[in-house]
């Protein structure tokens, strides 16, 4: 009588019989049993796609800066009390707002009103004491997949748009 694990090496098959797996884990086992080979990943023991061990490599490391400047110049940015409290400049700079848990200041509102501690050269003039909401950005993350993306296309458009005045 067949127990569905042919497909595996006889140390699986052994353990299998000596009752190593739960009753789940033999179930997924002879479903992959059952799979041709080029419905699994390469590993042989997940369905391709779903194998952690196999995904394929990231385009790009998503806690890697690339220093673009996008996130400082493309995105609302506002600062609490806390925020306030460690960087005085940002009370004295940047615009305040009535908030609902106390005062906030609008540091950044898109490219039109940029960070004003944004320097040239791409870096932060107040880094060490920048407000909680730029410490917790997440370089490659999803906001940054989107304001990329925006300027991307902006950039694209004005090309377009140079191109026929010319």
């Amino acid at each position: 009588m067949s127990d569905g694990l042919e497909a595996f090496d006889g140390h699986t098959r052994r353990a299998a019989a000596e009752g190593m797996f739960n009753s789940e884990q033999l179930g997924d086992m002879r479903f992959l049993s059952r799979l041709p080979a080029e419905k699994k990943c390469s590993c042989g023991w997940y369905e391709k796609g779903k194998c952690p061990h196999c995904k394929p490599p990231a385009e790009e490391p998503t806690t890697l800066c690339r220093k673009c400047g996008l996130c400082c110049v493309g995105l609302i940015i506002e600062a609490t009390e806390l925020d306030a409290w460690r960087e005085p400049r940002i009370a004295a700079e940047c615009k305040e707002l009535k908030g609902m848990d106390g005062p906030v200041w609008s540091i950044a509102c898109g490219p039109e009103n940029p960070c004003p501690f944004h320097l040239r050269d791409r870096t932060c003039e107040i880094y060490p004491t920048r407000p909680n909401a730029c410490v917790g950005f997440e370089p490659g993350g999803e906001q940054c997949r989107e304001v990329r993306a925006r300027a991307s296309a902006s950039s694209a458009c004005s090309a377009v748009t140079q191109g026929a005045s010319q």
